[in-house]
């Protein structure tokens, strides 16, 4: 065994440092710790304390507050002149203003305060807490497990300066050693005096087990704590002391000149024309600004954020802006709106798609937006999605029950994010053929279409699409060919193409879709139109009530 090696552990030099460092505003801080192993055992727990029990907490290194305590409870008080006893409610079972920051009751919790205060949101997954911007980018608060939990300081020090509070860190390191004490004394690494510093107090008393287990001989332990200071309530950047920004907008291209060059504008609302007589010779907030479709891939990529809608996108309840992607190439937005409901971040992305207008706003669109009619748009995916919402209604009012199984929480992804690729990347057609066949054939809900069949065609038929077109058939539902023929070349378009490797049955397949002749884009253009055909046959045939006529038969 290493003695040196072993006294410098022994020292705990290390956690010393850790607990001495300056911390930067995003690190996070460990509060609670519980660990426990055959060489060490180490512990911390925090408190909110007063900002003038400074002195007195740290007048000695041991612990000024227990974890098992923080639990509301009663105390006898008396007045000095009669000796009148009074008994008093603690909210968190002291009288001298502190208040835990994790709980520990049944297990250990973050105190509700500290997440409302921040509004964070709790993921059962990683059980960690996020807080979301105003752009729908999450920042990870505190970690959380059922050992340790780490706070971002900077928002630990937010929450401090509007309570008007220190934040006390008690700590409990118990380190243990095979190495008799004479041997591990013979290193001048350990020093067992009580330290004190401005903000710390702590001690390491080195010392004899005086009791045999394990053969472990020596232990040390590092008791004391040490305070986080609050940031000036001015200097918080939080609540009324937020720091107010001005709002910035940055310029988009928004026409070409003469000599073929880009003409620019600043999206600021207050900046633009109007109706009514304002700036009037600069362009109008109603001026069209252009983008490659491949600017919605972000928000597409991430639906459980965001919701990219049929003449709308929106980041949850944080921001929403009215956009015409009823294009197949490109999407357009109004200069005025991308002032006002995007912020400066999301204006700058935006604007790396920008390129001058081309070709104008789509009719659907204009007559939304201009006109104020309802108009259905033409472009496939909406029309695809149109279709496949109305199927599921009908389904469920005239037949009582589904052709397609509504998509679980974990699978919506697939039907959100189903959408003509914006470039010629295989990757990304691969994505949006297995997004289709979950939505089309994954989803076919067999164990309804059963109820069509007799007992010699159940035995018979099997897999999903074969059970539609025997119950298509049974239902004596005419020109349905086409589209089990569809279905069944889909599915060996995933088959072959995207949940296997790529083969000679994956050449045959794309040889009926002519992959070789086309670019993807028009391929799945063709793919998703077939879909909506094959919605809206179903759909016609729920209205005629097909379904139900053979179902009475039976």
């Amino acid at each position: 065994m290493d003695i040196e090696k072993e006294s410098k552990r022994l020292s705990q030099n290390q956690y010393i440092d850790h607990f001495k460092k300056k911390h930067e505003a995003t690190d996070m801080v460990t509060v609670y710790l519980s660990e426990e192993h055959e060489l060490y055992n180490r512990g911390i727990y925090s408190v909110l304390v007063s900002l003038d029990n400074r002195e007195k907490v740290l007048s000695r290194n041991d612990w000024s507050y227990q974890g098992c305590e923080g639990k509301p409870n009663t105390d006898v008080f008396y007045y000095e002149d009669n000796d009148e006893e009074i008994i008093e409610y603690l909210r968190f079972g002291n009288d001298e203003g502190m208040e835990p920051l994790i709980i520990c009751h049944d297990g250990i919790e973050l105190s509700q305060e500290f997440r409302l205060f921040h509004q964070l949101y709790y993921d059962k997954k990683s059980s960690n807490y996020f807080q979301i911007d105003d752009d729908g980018n999450e920042t990870v608060i505190v970690y959380f497990s059922q050992n340790e939990v780490q706070i971002r300081l900077k928002e630990l020090k937010q929450f401090l300066a509007i309570k008007e509070k220190y934040l006390l860190i008690q700590f409990d390191f118990k380190e243990y050693s095979k190495s008799l004490l004479e041997d591990v004394e013979a290193f001048q690494y350990i020093n067992t005096d009580i330290h004190t510093t401005n903000l710390m107090i702590y001690g390491v008393h080195l010392g004899e087990m005086t009791f045999s287990f394990d053969n472990l001989k020596t232990f040390s332990r590092l008791l004391g704590k040490h305070l986080i200071e609050p940031y000036p309530k001015e200097q918080s950047n939080f609540g009324d002391y937020k720091i107010k920004k001005e709002k910035q907008y940055i310029d988009f291209i928004i026409g070409i000149d003469a000599f073929g060059r880009n003409e620019e504008f600043n999206a600021n609302p207050s900046k633009l024309a109007n109706f009514f007589g304002a700036n009037s010779t600069a362009p109008n907030y109603l001026t069209p600004v252009c983008f490659r479709k491949k600017v919605l891939d972000k928000y597409y990529s991430e639906p459980s954020k965001y919701s990219v809608e049929e003449s709308y996108l929106r980041a949850g309840d944080l921001w929403g802006i009215q956009i015409d992607n009823h294009h197949d190439d490109k999407v357009y937005v109004w200069l005025g709106d991308l002032g006002r409901d995007l912020s400066y971040e999301e204006q700058l992305y935006w604007r790396s798609f920008n390129i001058p207008p081309e070709g104008g706003m789509s009719k659907e669109f204009t007559q939304q937006q201009i006109m104020a009619v309802a108009t259905d748009s033409e472009n496939l995916t909406h029309k695809f999605k149109r279709q496949y919402k109305a199927l599921q209604k009908i389904s469920n009012d005239i037949l009582g029950n589904y052709l397609l199984l509504p998509l679980v929480k974990d699978d919506k992804h697939y039907f959100d994010s189903l959408r003509i690729p914006a470039n010629d990347e295989q990757k990304h057609f691969d994505e949006q053929i297995l997004s289709l066949t979950k939505v089309l054939i994954d989803s076919l809900n067999e164990k309804y279409l059963n109820t069509f069949l007799n007992k010699e065609q159940l035995e018979s038929v099997k897999g999903s699409i074969t059970r539609l077109e025997a119950t298509l058939a049974t239902c004596n539902i005419s020109n349905f060919e086409k589209y089990i023929l569809f279905l069944k070349e889909l599915q060996g378009l995933r088959s072959t193409g995207v949940a296997h490797r790529k083969g000679s049955g994956y050449q045959k397949i794309t040889q009926k879709f002519d992959l070789e002749n086309n670019n993807l884009q028009d391929v799945f253009s063709e793919i998703i139109k077939q879909a909506a055909d094959f919605l809206e046959f179903l759909y016609e045939q729920v209205e005629q009530k097909n379904f139900i006529k053979k179902m009475e038969l039976n």
